[in-house]
């Protein structure tokens, strides 16, 4: 899936989108490195997670919009280069193995690699993955986490029969009633990122059965808020946030069921979007003025996912 986010935005920035202000999104990325190589957050501290978000956004847009290209991903790596010893969090690992695939154009990541692996081994938990060393219940998201850690940086990834039926009986396990998956078992209601990761997981392992991919895309839908274009994390939040909105589209595009959304609802989607973006930036929410180097990861991927169908941004 990371490829074909990468895909579309680089088709979004060839083709120059009104109102995406390209230069200042450049600027933006260029910028959120900070002088040990690492990703910026919102306070201006260096951090593991946010250097994938920056690392991400490089790869969108690629040498041809960023002519420091090279020197930023070779920053970038020699950052995660010492931060991958003591690197547990499944979101760290991620954010590492993202930095590393891009970082091994200029660099041997053999060693790093294998830790990254090795750790990855550590959050094995029931049939999925855990958030954290000493967490006793896989998630379903951390679970879609690790296997994009496995598919970037194997060589030839790939599920045997096993591990595809071993994955469909864990998402299966956490089907709540309403038809959207939960992250916890047990739990009577889903909510938009477990429903998204589930989805993914099966039709990655190939073992998504018509009946449940119906079910839950009814309940993906139904995270939809008709009116302000977003989609909600769960029936328990009253407004859309970008985060929630990025998976869904993200998910959709994958499936290829996005048209299942008719053109008004998709215009809405693109307003949504359009209100979250500050410049060539992105906030989680219209009315938040702070942007960060994932937001505006989410609020790009989006918008060159939506272009994909509409035509326009």
């Amino acid at each position: 899936m990371q490829t074909m986010e990468y895909a579309s935005i680089r088709r979004w920035t060839e083709n120059g989108c009104p109102g995406a202000d390209l230069d200042t999104l450049r600027r933006y990325t260029i910028e959120g490195q900070g002088a040990q190589g690492g990703g910026k957050d919102r306070s201006g501290h260096e951090d593991t997670y946010y250097t994938g978000f920056f690392i991400r956004l490089l790869k969108g847009m690629g040498p041809e919009l960023v002519p420091e290209y090279n020197e930023k991903v070779e920053g970038a790596g020699k950052y995660v280069e010492k931060r991958v010893e003591n690197a547990r969090r499944m979101s760290d690992l991620l954010a590492i193995a993202i930095t590393l695939d891009a970082y091994r154009d200029v660099a041997d990541i053999t060693e790093y690699k294998k830790e990254v692996m090795d750790h990855l081994k550590g959050l094995e938990v029931g049939g999925g993955y855990t958030v954290a060393p000493g967490t006793e219940i896989p998630t379903i998201f951390d679970t879609h986490c690790a296997i994009q850690v496995k598919a970037i940086l194997s060589d030839r990834f790939r599920l045997s029969d096993k591990q595809k039926d071993n994955l469909h009986d864990f998402i299966n396990s956490r089907v709540a009633p309403d038809g959207g998956m939960s992250n916890r078992p047990g739990k009577d209601k889903s909510g938009i990122v477990p429903t998204c990761a589930g989805l993914i997981i099966l039709k990655t392992a190939a073992r998504l059965d018509d009946d449940v991919k119906n079910l839950a895309l009814k309940r993906l839908f139904g995270f939809f808020d008709t009116e302000s274009g977003g989609f909600r994390s769960s029936d328990r939040t009253q407004f859309p946030d970008l985060l929630s909105t990025r998976m869904a589209i993200s998910t959709l595009s994958y499936l290829e069921t996005l048209t299942q959304l008719n053109h008004e609802g998709l215009e809405r989607i693109v307003r949504f979007v359009s209100m979250c973006r500050k410049g060539g930036c992105y906030s989680s929410v219209p009315v938040d003025q702070a942007v960060d180097l994932e937001y505006t990861y989410y609020g790009v991927v989006t918008q060159s996912l939506l272009r994909d169908v509409l035509g326009h941004c």
